[in-house]
């Protein structure tokens, strides 16, 4: 009876230590459990049931990332590469948890998805002498889509990478050359 009682004591400490979770500053703890929920915790001690859930903390920011764009086919049949950096950071704890597993990599997939739509509506011509735009346009339309997260992009750096640029194939000279 002891012994039955002891452990049950034992258990029910050690379960108690284990629910127990630390979010330090500048971090955000999202809880998922195994049917897909999720929820934010701030910074602070807080208490998770132990048994079939995931604790996972992930930074508010600022988060500098990078990545690239392979072959995007531009209007006039030009085939670039650009390379982009960005810094992103939370703004809403609370909504984060609607970008799944991690803000960071949700956030550089809209980014990667919104440079190359960009580079494919445009004309290569038109993106030599701006590139300052392209990166106004992109980071306006990604704080558009990644808001639902609570995510804001502070800054975008597009770099478009001429050397590796491919001119169309299908170039007809001109029947007004001499």
């Amino acid at each position: 009876m002891w012994v039955a009682l002891v452990a049950l004591v034992i258990y029910g400490a050690a379960s108690v230590l284990a629910s127990i979770r630390v979010v330090p500053e500048g971090k955000v703890g999202i809880v998922s459990d195994r049917s897909g929920r999720r929820r934010v915790i701030a910074k602070g001690v807080h208490l998770v049931f132990p048994f079939g859930h995931k604790v996972k903390l992930m930074p508010k920011g600022p988060v500098r990332m990078d990545g690239e764009v392979h072959d995007a086919i531009t209007r006039d049949g030009w085939r670039v590469s650009a390379h982009f950096q960005m810094s992103a950071r939370l703004i809403n704890e609370l909504a984060v948890s609607e970008a799944g597993e991690d803000w960071r990599d949700a956030t550089k997939d809209i980014a990667l998805r919104v440079l190359r739509t960009e580079l494919e509506n445009n004309d290569a011509v038109d993106l030599r002498p701006r590139p300052q735009a392209l990166d106004e346009g992109v980071t306006d339309e990604i704080n558009i889509l990644t808001t639902q997260w609570g995510v804001h992009v502070e800054w975008l750096r597009v770099t478009i990478r001429w050397a590796y640029a491919v001119p169309p194939a299908h170039v007809v000279p001109s029947p007004y050359r001499a």
